[in-house]
């Protein structure tokens, strides 16, 4: 009785030690007692099948893998003496103890973890902006240089058709580059998760690998072992955090060098009673190893590293967000994320997201209706952008494309337009944000007389942060936006469309 609390002090970690041929609790510490409701002398009294919410034979089967030395670090539900369920994740591995095998386990609960990150992203979120920004600006600058540097030498020497090609296609790739990174910075200044995509994991590998080659000094032999197609649903900026954090997590556990490997495969995740450990709904998922031949971690580490600014290093040199920061984009994809590793031996980070399916592919719709064709000659867009250059990019582009164009600097102006011209203008294309009056309404005052005015909103914000002033998502066009993008959605908003006579369906021809 108080071996714990001997060994290891009154530590806030909770502590169980159990016999793993009974499961019976051995010894508790302080932290044990306090988050369980029970005294450390009445935990000792009871059996981990009794706390635990899965069947005694699962618990048993656990045990038994924890024994032969398989470390496991799982979520299972753990019953307080109040009654209350609560779900916990347990590291659990075979310790000595007076020449016995014990188990010794260390238990978090997920509940205070996940509200820690959740008030670590309200309350820190301008913070994380600032840190993002440092980030941000040291790419920007260089993507700048790329747009500069092609512009110059466009306007001194435009050369032949290739020499002209090469350098707008730089400026083109430098400035979509630059349109994530601002969109990155809206994301987490709003508080908003980029929107889901598919994404092939063995691409972004590849990538963040070579973007972090650079940082990657030392005797470090990089490995990676990736051959298919891997296809998760996540944000694309969401897999890069993970990716670069579990990346250089691994090379700061190298100082002197060693090897980062990073593998990707496909499992299969089988459910109970078949596979009595899945903490995981049954499917296919992508797995992510990234391993280390590092320092490695000892057990009290591990069960805290996913703890928000919970870092081993020295002060300046982390700030212990990079874990923390993969682990609530892993549970946000219903994924799992475990870490296997023992002082002096290294580390393995895996993680686990659900595969994307063929169903989860994008389809082309079943054709419900025809599309009329348009004449644009025959149609007027008035544009509505306080930013003059902004304004007369988009006219130019309409222009060419074979609209009539009426513009306008503000609301205000707009507002004088369509008194005399309401009638004859057949779309509204306006900025969100101009001064003395919005976009939506502008929009709401000219629909008042023209209910069926179609409208196309422009905004550098992503719809989900627009919802709340009016924008309807399937009305916006986000900046920046191509001259393709632009006509594409202007001549979507445009089209009129038929339905198709009910039960038309093709007919045979006479035989």
């Amino acid at each position: 009785m108080g071996w714990l609390n001997d060994v290891y002090g009154l530590n806030p970690a909770v502590k169980l030690l159990i016999d793993p041929s009974t499961g019976r609790i051995l010894d508790a510490n302080h932290a044990a007692a306090s988050f369980y409701g029970y005294s450390v002398e009445q935990l000792s009294s009871l059996y981990i099948q009794q706390i635990n919410s899965l069947s005694p034979a699962e618990v048993e089967a656990e045990m038994a893998r924890a024994k032969e030395g398989n470390r496991t670090f799982f979520r299972f539900g753990h019953r307080l003496a109040s009654g209350e369920l609560r779900q916990v994740e347990v590291y659990t591995g075979p310790v000595q103890v007076e020449g016995k095998t014990r188990l010794l386990s260390i238990i978090h609960d997920v509940t205070v973890r996940e509200q820690a990150l959740a008030d670590l992203a309200k309350s820190e979120r301008m913070d994380a902006v600032g840190r993002v920004a440092g980030g941000v600006a040291h790419d920007f600058n260089n993507l700048l240089l790329v747009i500069l540097g092609a512009a110059e030498t466009l306007a001194r020497h435009p050369g032949s058709r290739e020499h002209f090609v090469r350098n707008v296609d730089r400026i083109r790739e430098a400035t979509q580059r630059a349109a994530e990174l601002t969109k990155q910075l809206l994301l987490v200044s709003i508080g908003h998760e980029a929107r889901g995509e598919r994404v092939d994991v063995a691409d972004v590998v590849r990538e963040i690998v070579e973007l972090a080659s650079g940082s990657l000094e030392g005797a470090i032999d990089v490995r990676v072992q990736v051959q298919q197609q891997h296809v998760v649903i996540i944000p694309r900026s969401s897999i890069d955090q993970v990716l670069l954090n579990l990346i250089v997590n691994a090379r700061d556990a190298m100082p002197a060098g060693g090897i980062l490997s990073v593998a990707v495969d496909d499992v299969s995740v089988l459910g109970p009673p078949a596979n009595p450990h899945a903490t995981l709904p049954p499917g296919r998922y992508v797995r992510i190893q990234v391993t280390d031949t590092g320092v490695g971690m000892e057990p009290d580490v591990i069960a805290k590293a996913f703890e928000p600014f919970f870092t081993t290093k020295e002060p300046g040199k982390g700030t212990g967000l990079g874990l923390s920061t993969a682990y609530g984009i892993v549970r946000r994809a219903s994924g799992s994320i475990e870490i296997d590793s023992s002082p002096g031996e290294g580390a393995t980070i895996r993680v686990l997201l659900p595969a994307a399916s063929d169903a989860e592919a994008p389809t082309a719709a079943a054709p419900s209706s025809r599309v009329v064709p348009i004449e644009r000659a025959s149609h007027t867009i008035l544009v509505v952008e306080d930013q003059r250059v902004i304004r007369e990019l988009v006219e130019q582009t309409l222009a060419e494309a074979g609209y009539r164009v009426l513009s306008a600097a503000g609301a205000s102006e707009a507002i004088v337009i369509a008194e005399q011209q309401l009638a004859s203008i057949s779309l509204l294309l306006t900025d969100v944000v101009m001064p003395q009056m919005r976009g939506p309404d502008l929009a709401a005052r000219l629909r008042a007389q023209r209910p069926d005015l179609p409208v196309v909103f422009m905004s550098g914000y992503t719809g989900e942060s627009l919802e709340n002033v009016g924008v309807d998502a399937a009305e916006l066009l986000e900046k920046p936006f191509s001259a393709d993008a632009l006509i594409a959605r202007v001549d979507q908003a445009m089209k009129p469309r038929k339905s198709a006579p009910s039960g038309d369906q093709p007919r045979a021809g006479k035989g």
